[in-house]
């Protein structure tokens, strides 16, 4: 042990000494640190940007009357993205846009899509543009595109105003309350009563409306519209839009819609109605007594049957027959005519139809008096005696 104690005094003491080094270290290590994140702008450590929506067109020309595949990334989740071809590359609004020929998409959990386009010529000439446009996006995401065939003219940039910003939704409602079917569990259906109107001086053709509908906190579905067709200047019309839902549909439904292509808010309306198939309710009630009331008779018969039984067997002969319980219920004491032997032969008996009464007797033992007049008396008067 004496051996290993001026190595351990020597360990202790170099301990000692190299203790002020590392809590240096440390200490300049967390200044460091410290300094790292409250250090100058260019020695932070940034989180990246987040990608802006890009769109890809396969292949990036065409003609008109041909299709194209566009493909998209970085776009919000789950949302509708209008897809329209645009000429005058874009800037004088919808109204330079083909929306004959427009679709509606929806991103996928990942904010992807791929969608065919139709090509056709724009209203305006070129440079032309792949337009796609959602609500939720801040401005519309452009990509070039050239359309083969279509002339590229000067650009209409001083054209500012977008004539559709005349447009808007004045009069919104949901009306209906059938058919009677749907009170069964048939599909309900409403009628979107919509009034438009164009306070410009200058016609519109109009977008397509895009209408969804759906169960509150559901994803929801896309509703088939009509083409709106055109709107003059300073008119306004109402439009009608059928809604169907799905079979069984029960609770409170949001319906809502927008012109594709217009970020305007007097463009978009949300409406919310509810409904239950309450007949189906009131049958499934009905067949539910029915059932119940048919086992309760059921349950009920069975016992009064059982019951039965039981009653019928505690009513039924001993074994050996009548005779032997007649034997024993009759007394054969001497007082009665009896005898003690067992092989001596009972008397005839004089009951109700025995050959030694009769019938007129027998009619008595059976019915008794009629009326006061006993049936064994004799109907013949006795001859009268002849002194």
């Amino acid at each position: 042990m004496r051996r290993w104690l001026p190595l351990g005094r020597l360990a202790f003491a170099a301990g000692v000494a190299l203790a002020p080094i590392s809590l240096s270290a440390a200490s300049a290590y967390a200044l460091a640190a410290t300094a790292g994140a409250s250090g100058p702008p260019g020695h932070r450590l940034h989180a990246p940007a987040p990608a802006k929506p890009s769109l890809t067109a396969i292949p990036p020309a065409a003609r008109p009357g041909a299709t194209v595949f566009v493909d998209a990334t970085h776009f919000p989740h789950d949302v509708d993205v209008f897809l329209q071809i645009c000429g005058d590359a874009g800037l004088y609004g919808s109204s330079g846009c083909d929306q004959v020929d427009s679709s509606t998409v929806a991103t996928s959990s990942t904010g992807t899509f791929r969608w065919p386009i139709l090509v056709e010529r724009p209203p305006l000439d070129c440079p032309c543009v792949v337009e796609a446009f959602s609500p939720s996006l801040q401005s519309p995401v452009l990509l070039p595109f050239k359309v083969v065939g279509v002339p590229i003219a000067p650009l209409q940039r001083y054209r500012t105003s977008n004539p559709f910003d005349a447009l808007s939704i004045s009069g919104v409602a949901l009306t209906g309350s059938g058919p009677w079917t749907s009170w069964f569990g048939g599909q309900p259906r409403r009628t979107i009563v919509l009034t438009l109107t164009n306070r410009g001086s200058v016609k519109l053709t109009l977008p397509p409306m895009v209408v969804r509908e759906g169960a509150v906190g559901t994803t929801p579905l896309d509703v088939a519209t009509p083409a709106l067709g055109s709107l003059g200047p300073h008119r306004s019309r109402v439009v009608r839009i059928g809604v169907s839902f799905r079979y069984f549909a029960s609770g409170s439904f949001d319906v809502s819609g927008y012109f594709a292509g217009l970020a305007s808010p007097r463009t978009r309306f949300t409406l919310k109605t509810s409904m239950f198939p309450w007949g189906a309710l009131i049958l499934a009630i009905l067949l539910g007594l029915i059932l119940l009331g048919t086992a309760i008779y059921v349950v009920i018969s069975r016992r009064r049957r059982r019951r039965n039984d039981d009653d019928g067997g505690r009513d039924a002969p001993a074994p050996g027959g009548d005779e032997g319980a007649t034997s024993e219920s009759q007394p054969t004491g001497p007082d009665e005519g009896g005898t003690d032997d067992p092989d001596a032969v009972a008397p005839p008996s004089t009951d109700a139809g025995s050959p030694s009464e009769s019938p007129f007797e027998q009619l008595s033992l059976l019915f008794g008096d009629v009326e006061g007049t006993a049936l064994s008396e004799d109907p013949v008067a006795p001859p009268e005696e002849v002194g």
